[in-house]
């Protein structure tokens, strides 16, 4: 069902899950990013293998899953908690957990992966204080 995306809410938490599944996940401490303003797309995408013989039909096999990267834009609040895990899991270079929670439907979907890539966004006038990142993910979504 489609719906809007108004309410949807993300959590982090700096542990990883004893099973990587929904039970899993659910065992874990969440945080709350506060103040989000975008989050991508995400899902995987499966690597493309061929064989060319000589028969002349190229053969295609499914190859390696790409978890992507997950870009996230956030209002820069230094003093968010989850702003704060988010730091540092950038700084630590380990897997974190991710929990997006859909508002319309209160789906949630479950990664993890490694927080990369911040940057503050373009100073401008009538811009705002925000703040990019990305999560390399590095497990299904459950």
């Amino acid at each position: 069902m489609a719906g809007s995306n108004i309410g949807d809410k993300i959590y982090f938490s700096a542990a990883l899950p004893a099973t990587e599944d929904v039970i899993g996940y659910a065992a874990l401490t969440w945080t709350e990013a506060a103040e989000v303003l975008t989050i991508g797309e995400f899902g995987d995408t499966p690597g493309e293998s061929t064989v060319a013989p000589l028969s002349g039909r190229i053969k295609r096999y499914i190859g390696s899953i790409d978890g992507g990267k997950l870009a996230i834009k956030i209002e820069n609040v230094p003093a968010d908690a989850g702003q704060v895990i988010i730091d540092n899991g950038i700084d630590n270079g380990v897997n974190h957990s991710v929990k997006i929670v859909a508002g319309a439907t209160g789906e949630a979907f479950h990664l993890y992966g490694l927080f990369a890539n911040k940057k503050y966004t373009e100073r401008a006038d009538g811009g705002t204080d925000d703040i990019t990142f990305e999560v390399w993910v590095n497990s299904k979504v459950v």
